[in-house]
């Protein structure tokens, strides 16, 4: 993600998203660590990187949309199966 935010000239705002997002960020590594399929993840990241290369906004847009609503099920799934990690 870093890497992306650093492409676009964004580092500025990568370290202001870091500093509001510890909780997302807990959620993201426990989804990394409990579901070992991360190709579509790889492949979600690939393609937002292109389409930024490209110049395609609606594309990388499109796609980072889908990335994100991917984490918000995500993280409902993560609270169902480990109920102790959350409030």
């Amino acid at each position: 993600h870093r890497t992306i935010f650093k492409r676009c000239k964004k580092e500025k705002t990568w370290l202001v998203i870091q500093q509001m997002n510890v909780h997302f960020n807990r959620s993201r590594m426990l989804r990394l660590v409990t579901d070992y399929n991360w190709d579509n993840i790889f492949s979600q990241h690939v393609n937002i990187f292109k389409s930024i290369q490209d110049q395609d906004a609606n594309k990388a847009e499109k796609i980072m949309e889908e990335h994100l609503k991917i984490a918000l099920v995500d993280k409902e799934l993560l609270k169902k199966e480990y109920p102790n990690y959350f409030k």
